[in-house]
């Protein structure tokens, strides 16, 4: 079965009066799976830590780069419950210092793990890009697409992977959070995307994909189905 998103993302913009912030989902269909995608700025230039949890328990953290306190992470649960999920997550930063959004994303299709990840930063005015993931270990993978930007960049949605990105979040506050993401079904080749130039400025940029096995025929990584 291929991936394919339940509903999101459902997001929470953070403010300079927060440390942290809240996410309602409802409606869950029990054993999917959850993930939330974070795009940041400290202000200060810090890095902080960041955490995600509701009524069900603690967040995996799967990915986090950080680059002169433009951050990204994403963080997942697996085997949702069903109903309403209260999501809190939670910085380190001083609330004045506090700056983007996190959102929630329930993915059905059997999403196992997160598989592939890489991101790039600098102070320039670009190709804002990521760079290449490693080889996809499944050949049924979403994509997401994180960046912070201190400008507009010129390509929107980015390019990369097999496929077109579909944009989910472009917002400003005092910065630019960017958030896209593609459901790919063949395939292994390692991904990336690039979003071109920016006028001037730092920026950090990530790929993150979320695996599900491949269904070929009768055969689930190599176990027969019955």
């Amino acid at each position: 079965m291929a991936i394919s998103i339940v509903q999101g993302p459902i997001y929470t913009p953070w403010t300079q009066t927060s440390t942290n912030v809240l996410i309602s989902v409802t409606g869950v269909t029990p054993g999917n799976f959850g993930v939330v995608c974070i795009n940041f700025f400290d202000s200060s230039g810090s890095t902080t830590t960041f955490g995600c949890s509701d009524g069900q328990g603690a967040y995996t953290a799967d990915f986090f780069a950080n680059y002169s306190g433009l951050q990204v992470a994403t963080f997942s649960l697996a085997n949702l419950n069903s109903g309403t999920h209260n999501l809190n997550v939670t910085t380190t930063s001083l609330a004045a210092n506090t700056h983007g959004q996190a959102a929630f994303y329930e993915l059905s299709g059997g999403v196992t793990a997160v598989d592939q990840f890489v991101s790039a930063s600098n102070n320039s005015t670009g190709p804002v890009a990521s760079g290449s993931t490693a080889p996809l270990n499944a050949a049924n993978e979403i994509l997401f697409a994180l960046a912070v930007t201190a400008n507009t960049v010129a390509t929107i949605p980015p390019t990369g992977g097999p496929g077109t990105y579909t944009q989910d979040i472009n917002r400003t506050d005092a910065g630019i959070f960017y958030l896209a993401h593609q459901i790919q079904t063949t395939g292994t080749s390692a991904v990336s995307n690039t979003y071109g130039t920016q006028t001037s400025g730092k920026w950090i940029d990530a790929t993150v994909t979320y695996q599900s096995p491949a269904i070929i025929g009768n055969t689930l990584l190599g176990q027969i189905c019955t």
